[in-house]
């Protein structure tokens, strides 16, 4: 899927419609609200909550998993890549 593609199913309205599709370990009962969990959808709130280690190591598997046109969209948004979804459609 491209980036192009996969930017309107990742906004934060369209993930909160499929939490329990989306968020990590939602069928393990994890969380007591899926949707909770997409509270806020601004980008790299997440950085204030983890370590440099983690967030070293979460580096490094992005970079192992994704293009870097796409990793820098889902850390940037559309200001950060250039990618817009109102684009996409």
């Amino acid at each position: 899927m491209s980036t192009r593609q996969l930017a309107p199913e990742a906004s934060i309205d369209r993930m909160r419609e499929r939490a329990d599709e989306v968020v990590p370990s939602a069928s393990l009962g994890v969380f007591t609200s899926t949707a909770a969990f997409l509270r806020s959808g601004t980008s790299g709130q997440w950085q204030t909550r983890i370590t440099d280690d983690l967030a070293a190591s979460y580096d490094e598997r992005v970079a192992a998993l994704v293009p870097v046109d796409l990793a820098r969209w889902v850390h940037g948004g559309r200001h950060g890549s250039g990618i817009d979804p109102a684009d996409s459609a």
